[in-house]
């Protein structure tokens, strides 16, 4: 499998008056971004939870989640040459 990082895509609200499309509401966070927002999350929920659950805090796994989420679109191996075939067709 290949694993590809992915970008996620958010639409905003219309405000009242706004007439604008869907394409000039929706917003696109990256790869960085994501990574960023994740590890902010991650270390605040590590530091809120710290009184509660031992041991939770530094804990080398708590940011496993991070990059699970950013690489959860799979590919097969030959996916490119399967995509070139079908474009060719």
């Amino acid at each position: 499998m290949l694993f590809v990082p992915g970008y996620e895509a958010r639409i905003v609200r219309q405000k009242p008056g706004e007439t604008k499309s869907v394409e000039e509401r929706t917003r696109l966070i990256g790869y960085e971004q994501s990574m960023r927002a994740n590890i902010r999350y991650t270390l605040r929920h590590d530091l809120v939870s710290a009184g509660h659950d031992v041991g939770v805090l530094g804990n080398t796994t708590s940011l496993n989640s991070t990059y699970s989420h950013l690489y959860d679109e799979r590919h097969p191996v030959d996916f490119i040459e399967r995509y070139r075939e079908q474009k060719d067709a």
